[in-house]
């Protein structure tokens, strides 16, 4: 459990821990919202996996969360090895070089959402926030969720001594003058769902 992603979690909305186990290598803590009443969030910290795998599985969380069999989830995980996430609706040969991506290893993964597309690597930590369409936890239109869910990431900047604005045109976060976080939003299957990564090796 990384102190970091507490105070992602802690920053987005008030919250109180209630359950917390580890099943095999994932990390797994229940929070219960405070201030809107038998209202519980998962919290899933899978730690470093597979490309292909990251997008199975916040796919089938969506699918659960919006049928109601599980309750609203915080996804996070980090690329065990480069991917590209390609949005739902692009091209795979106006977006990338498939050559080079197979002779250098970078796994290319459809996502389930639209937006671009976007390289991952060990040096980001990605999370999904997964909510209940209708639920109350994330507003109803569009750059309200935006501004909702990115608000927590600007926060834990501030919290950690950087700076973090959110640029609405592209629905992205800026910290020191760079982009730092391209985000993804999608609803269906009765939940709304948001991918956000999030660069910490701003080096190069």
């Amino acid at each position: 459990m990384k102190i970091y992603h507490l105070i992602i979690i802690f920053q987005w909305v008030c919250l109180q821990p209630i359950v917390y186990e580890i099943v095999g290598s994932i990390h797994i803590l229940q929070i219960r919202i405070t201030h809107v009443k038998n209202m519980t969030w998962r919290f899933i910290d899978t730690d470093m996996i597979d490309g292909y795998y990251s997008a199975a599985l916040f796919e089938s969380i969506a699918k659960h969360v919006g049928s109601g069999e599980v309750d609203d989830t915080i996804l996070f995980w980090r690329a065990k090895t480069p991917a590209v996430y390609l949005g739902y609706h692009q091209y795979v040969e106006d977006e990338i070089h498939e050559d080079y991506c197979a002779a250098s290893g970078i796994q290319v993964v459809r996502r389930v959402l639209g937006g671009g597309c976007g390289y991952c690597d060990e040096k980001q930590i990605l999370f999904s926030v997964i909510a209940s369409e209708g639920g109350g936890a994330v507003p109803t239109d569009i750059q309200g969720a935006y501004s909702r869910i990115l608000g927590g990431l600007i926060n834990t900047l501030r919290a950690l001594g950087f700076d973090g604005k959110l640029e609405p045109m592209r629905n992205a976060v800026y910290s020191q003058g760079h982009k730092i976080s391209g985000n993804a939003q999608g609803r269906f299957a009765g939940a709304v769902l948001f991918c956000v990564n999030d660069v910490m090796d701003l080096t190069k």
